[in-house]
């Protein structure tokens, strides 16, 4: 998979839900009050001009360098330079800041009251998307990682699969986030949650497996395959590409394939590698063999393929369930 599809599944969204304006909005509020306060205090405690132009220097000064570290803390101290500053265009004395603190609960409660109100936009509405660019990082993720098992000769470099672990890794993260985010919304919006959460769940599990077969990679030589490998990795792929079509339309997934009978053959497969070891071990023990090897490379790679099927069986029945309005 291309570099510039892994770019445009892992770029986030730049719309601002209402918790996140919401949250702003607050902490401006608060910043803007205790602002206030100390910008009055200052007018009633320095009474001459020099006092006061130093102090707005000095306000200035310091909100500027916290500026890039703390909205809040910016506020709090670029607010009292404006009341200061006001208090010497106008003379209008401690009660400036009174009104400057009115005039902020006014519009605060007025932009909160609008965002709710008039243009909502909730994290359930964005969810999908965010839920589907997961997805598909993720699946770019195994797809590269799977690809080496099945092509062993042409094995990717690690720094190439590590750059998609922390892609896939940012976007988990990304994700968790915005159902965060969704937690925290009115009870009416925020619809079924616990469908949500098992989603994140699984698709962590998916991510987990993925680089625990990235790391076994390490001892894979190929020398041995399974010969169902190649169709249950492809139904793999399709499955998950399903499922994040369906998060992009907003509809139920099509039917899960079947992959108990891909399974099934890894099963039987593994159980003649390890029927072939004990024969041998009753002869030699401790002979190195290239059954052993078998053994060694294709255990964990049956284990992680029953657990991401498991994974995915899950998340199809989840996102069947999710209903976004």
């Amino acid at each position: 998979m291309s570099d510039e599809i892994v770019r445009s599944h892992s770029k986030r969204s730049t719309t601002v839900g209402f918790n996140a304006a919401a949250s702003t909005t607050v902490q401006r509020l608060i910043a803007t009050i205790f602002g206030g306060i100390i910008g009055i205090v200052l007018i009633l405690l320095v009474k001459n001009t020099l006092g006061i132009a130093v102090c707005f220097l000095l306000l200035v000064f310091m909100a500027m360098s916290m500026r890039s570290l703390s909205y809040s803390i910016f506020t709090l101290l670029l607010t009292p330079a404006i009341i200061l500053l006001l208090n010497m265009i106008s003379a209008s004395g401690w009660q400036i800041g009174l009104w400057r603190i009115f005039d902020s609960l006014l519009g605060g409660i007025l932009a909160l009251l609008g965002s709710y109100l008039l243009f909502p936009i909730w994290e359930r509405q964005q969810l999908p998307t965010q839920l589907e660019k997961t997805i598909r990082v993720n699946l770019v993720y195994f797809q590269q990682v799977i690809a080496n098992y099945l092509h062993p000769q042409q094995n990717t470099s690690a720094n190439s699969i590590n750059t998609l672990r922390h892609q896939a890794a940012l976007e988990n993260a990304n994700a968790s986030t915005a159902a965060q985010r969704l937690f925290s919304e009115p009870r009416h919006v925020q619809g079924e949650i616990e469908p949500v959460m098992t989603l994140m769940v699984y698709i962590r599990g998916f991510f987990s497996s993925a680089t625990t077969l990235a790391e076994h990679l390490r001892e894979f030589s190929g020398d041995y395959q399974f010969t169902e490998l190649q169709p249950l990795s492809d139904t793999i792929i399709q499955t998950l590409e399903n499922l994040a079509d369906a998060l992009h339309q907003r509809q139920p997934p099509q039917a899960l394939p079947v992959l108990d009978i891909y399974l099934t053959a890894v099963h039987e497969q593994i159980q003649q590698l390890h029927s072939s070891r004990l024969s041998e071990i009753a002869t030699n023990s401790r002979a190195f063999t290239p059954t052993l090897q078998a053994v060694r490379e294709q255990t964990p790679l049956s284990t992680e393929l029953d657990r991401i099927a498991n994974e995915i069986t899950i998340m199809h029945c989840v996102i069947n369930r999710l209903q976004f309005d």
